[in-house]
């Protein structure tokens, strides 16, 4: 899932939750990783981990907005600029 994210937010997990294997990846992948705040405030080891390698903190909705417009760029009025590539292309 990290790879196909622009972002992951974790909320709440278990010690041997699936989303530990994601939040290294998306770390790895370069791709930004949140803990929700009361997440964070746990003592959980690999979220401590996760943190120095850069995972940031939500301490409120209003942090998630502010990541949010970050990461996702304004519509605009452009059209999408597409290029049809076709197999004779390649040949």
């Amino acid at each position: 899932m990290a790879l196909i994210s622009d972002a992951t937010v974790i909320v709440e997990v278990g010690e041997s939750s699936g989303v530990v294997p994601q939040g290294w990846e998306a770390l790895r992948l370069g791709r930004p990783l949140f803990f929700w705040k009361l997440l964070a405030e746990k003592d959980i080891r690999w979220v401590k981990e996760m943190m120095k390698y850069g995972a940031c903190v939500l301490r409120n909705i209003n942090d998630l907005k502010r990541a949010m417009r970050e990461l996702v760029p304004p519509p605009t009025d452009e059209p999408l600029k597409l290029s049809l590539v076709g197999l004779s292309d390649f040949i």
